[in-house]
């Protein structure tokens, strides 16, 4: 895409990514167990839960971020809404013709725990 080409946004469009992103996946990780008493296997699969938490633990950043986003994909997608009512008035002769300022909501970052 060039830099003179217009691109379009439509709010419906963001609102429907936005409720993409918002649904956790479910927990599907479960821990194994070692199937047998041998050093190597108890140490593998130790090993294997290791990397399960981690893996967990990354999930839920995921999520964490992938909720921050679906948030600002809403907002964004009401700032749209906004300029394009507004637009739509001034098009149809109805206010006064001001310049009106997107109003945005601002967000709490939240931790992680």
């Amino acid at each position: 895409m060039s830099s003179g080409e217009q691109v379009r946004v439509e709010p419906w469009q963001l609102r429907g990514k936005a409720g993409e992103m918002g649904h956790e996946p479910p927990d599907a990780l479960s821990m194994p167990a070692p199937p047998c008493a041998l050093g190597f296997v108890i140490a593998a699969a130790t090993t294997v839960q290791i990397s399960g938490g981690t893996l967990k633990n990354f999930m839920e950043s995921g999520n964490v971020e992938g909720a921050r986003l679906s948030e600002t994909l809403r907002a964004i997608a009401d700032a749209y809404a906004q300029v394009d009512e507004h637009t739509r008035a001034a098009l149809a002769g109805e206010g006064d013709g001001s310049i009106v300022p997107v109003r945005f909501r601002i967000f709490r970052r939240r931790s992680l725990q």
